[in-house]
């Protein structure tokens, strides 16, 4: 009996932790106001990725961050941007918007979810200044919870002058998403007890068209459409201002390694400055590429080398970037497509990582 009383009172101080399987729903998403604060680590195959389950999950990556990049992302309202940006997509609710940039991107939240409307490039002198996708591209889908799925397609359609030729570049995105697993969450931010995990696949395809009578209005394909690039991404969310708490990309290529993680913590404003003051950057301008140079700024002392892969894994450029903090290479290197580039210490450990697409 005493022993079944000592038991007792142990288990009636244990703290309890109510288990749910959440549903993320459009309360959930962002308003004017909210601020996405990212703490990224570049590392391929630093992170565990476990498989979906219906059951609970503990992931605890409370240790095996190694933050390499910051930023943040703060969403306002769509009539904050100027008036030339608003007319371009009417049907926005909120933007992120940088005057320094020059440039918008356009978002929509409804009860579908959380959508991108398109982008406006402010520093492009010659049209397109304006990315429309037609058919928005899905950032989050409410409501959702465990076992949904939800697929989205989106696409964007630019024109441009190939010397005299007049030129129609379309490009497709098809995405998956599913709601995989639920659990509790360990990031460097703190503890997260009742958290769902989403799953999107999605693969992007390419076709170019070309007038073949000036002025016609009439394309004919002289490239065929097919996957250029997959990505598979988790997400992490609970319920709340805060719903995203941390993303994860795994290999398409090899199921079950990482290639980046990111964790949010939002209540971390006061130290990204001094984060970023330590941590490697680099920056692509413009992105995408059309019909310029290409700019990689960089503010790391340690950076050696960098390498340009494309979308099949084939390098394509190999850069000593040592001791210098720009790199600017022509656009003749490069066919229209998506590319990803990593960038190296005198160690020739990877010390950044990021892409960018050509559409020219």
């Amino acid at each position: 009996m005493k022993k079944f009383t000592q038991l007792f009172l142990a288990l009636s101080v244990m703290p309890i932790l109510s288990w749910a399987q959440i549903t993320i729903t459009q309360s959930d998403l962002p308003t004017a106001g909210s601020k996405w604060i990212e703490f990224g680590d570049n590392r391929s195959g630093a992170h565990l990725i476990t498989a979906g389950s219906a059951s609970v999950q503990n992931w605890d990556y409370s240790t095996s961050f190694v933050v390499s990049d910051t930023s943040i992302t703060v969403f306002g309202l769509a009539s904050s941007t100027p008036a030339a940006y608003q007319a371009a997509f009417p049907n926005a609710n909120l933007a992120i918007y940088s005057p320094t940039d020059s440039s918008a991107t356009f978002v929509k939240t409804s009860a579908a979810g959380l959508f991108v409307d398109g982008a406006y490039d402010g520093t492009i002198n010659a049209n397109p200044k304006i990315i429309d996708y037609v058919g928005d591209l899905c950032l989050v889908p409410t409501p959702f919870t465990l076992n949904n799925t939800k697929n989205n397609t989106s696409r964007i359609t630019i024109y441009f002058k190939q010397g005299t030729t007049n030129v129609k570049f379309i490009l497709k995105m098809t995405q998956s998403f599913t709601a995989d697993a639920f659990g509790s969450l360990k990031t460097p931010a703190g503890t997260f007890v009742n958290t769902l995990r989403m799953r999107e696949m999605s693969y992007s395809s390419d076709s170019i068209f070309v007038e073949m009578i000036p002025n016609s209005g009439i394309y004919s394909p002289v490239s065929g459409t097919a996957p250029k690039d997959t990505s598979i991404t988790y997400r992490w969310f609970q319920n709340g201002s805060d719903a995203l708490l941390m993303t994860l990309d795994e290999d398409p290529f090899a199921l079950g390694t990482s290639k980046g993680a990111t964790y949010f913590d939002n209540n971390a404003s006061v130290s990204v400055n001094k984060v970023k003051e330590s941590v490697t950057t680099c920056s692509v301008s413009p992105n995408p590429v059309s019909h310029s140079n290409i700019t990689f700024s960089m503010n790391s002392a340690s950076a050696d080398h960098l390498v340009i892969f494309n979308s099949m894994g084939q390098i394509v450029r190999t850069e000593n970037v040592s001791n210098t903090t720009k790199l600017i290479l022509s656009e003749d290197y490069f066919t229209n497509g998506i590319y990803f580039y990593n960038i190296y210490d005198h160690a020739g450990k990877q010390i950044y990582a990021d892409k960018f697409s050509v559409l020219k």
